[in-house]
């Protein structure tokens, strides 16, 4: 993400989001936020839903589908953020999650959570958002 223009960053609870507008499959999306000091976006509270869909409408991406970092986890049964932080807040769609899904989006439609089955993803690529606290990330990520 270094020169990376193909971004949109802002700060919110002390927390740096970083919206890419690369578009990667989720486990790479995954990936490359490891590398610059974060993780795909956890959304844990109606707040944080608020503010990245209102960020995501006014800097014009919010008519793309993003990765969060929500999957399923067969071992555990049950979705878990990338924090390895057990799924509490909730925000699905309408019909979500579907019983095959495994890696979850941000849709463009709606702003509400949708899941995306592993098969379907090899070939899906979308944009992503990441997440890191403020610090050294920071300097990387925003």
């Amino acid at each position: 993400m270094g020169g990376n223009t193909n971004r949109h960053t802002a700060v919110f609870k002390g927390f740096c989001y970083m919206f890419s507008e690369n578009k990667l499959s989720w486990p790479n999306a995954k990936d490359e936020c490891y590398k610059n000091g974060g993780r795909l976006a956890d959304i844990l509270d109606q707040e944080t839903t608020d503010f990245i869909n209102q960020y995501r409408k006014q800097t014009g991406i919010a008519g793309h589908d993003a990765w969060i970092g929500l999957s399923w986890d067969m071992s555990l049964d049950r979705y878990i953020w990338t924090t390895g932080a057990y799924l509490n807040y909730k925000d699905w769609a309408d019909g979500e999650p579907s019983p095959v899904g495994i890696y979850v989006l941000v849709s463009a439609y709606h702003g509400k959570w949708r899941n995306v089955t592993a098969l379907l993803n090899r070939g899906l690529k979308e944009r992503y958002i990441c997440k890191a606290g403020i610090g050294k990330q920071i300097q990387r990520l925003c």
